[in-house]
């Protein structure tokens, strides 16, 4: 995957790779049928560091019977400014939707100066995925 440059640099294509849980984790069935159930647009998976959340996102992708597309991003401290941790998300969602930002418009609204990306990039980002016909999840891992 080629690397792809934010406003502030390269973006790292490692913390956009959705992580394959190991071979012989323990399932838990219980809770990917909660994930599966929410049926909210924001879910909170909140537990102790070591607890296996990031497993348990990867066993959901896996196991998602409506077989949306799943973007991630991992996160860290770096990604509290927010051209960069926008510029992050919408390349994670881009590598999960194809065709949705095949024209670079949201990258260009991040690199507007002086505005805040919530102003221009967000609703350019938030439009196009109203247009995409299967839901996605956006996992954030941190």
């Amino acid at each position: 995957m080629p690397q792809v440059a934010d406003a502030g640099g390269v973006l790292l294509d490692t913390k956009l790779h959705v992580p394959d849980p190991r071979p012989g984790v323990v399932p838990r069935p219980e809770l990917l049928d909660a994930l599966g159930r929410a049926g909210t647009r924001l879910t909170l998976v909140d537990a102790p560091a070591g607890w296996g959340k990031t497993t348990l996102m990867g066993q959901w992708r896996l196991a998602d019977p409506e077989g949306r597309a799943f973007a991630w991003v991992a996160l860290d401290e770096h990604d509290a400014d927010p051209v960069r941790f926008w510029s992050y998300v919408v390349e994670s969602l881009r590598r999960a939707i194809p065709g949705l930002d095949d024209d670079h418009d949201v990258d260009a609204a991040l690199r507007v100066p002086g505005v805040a990306p919530r102003a221009l990039a967000l609703p350019e980002v938030i439009n196009r995925l109203s247009q995409t016909p299967t839901g996605a999840v956006l996992a954030l891992d941190d």
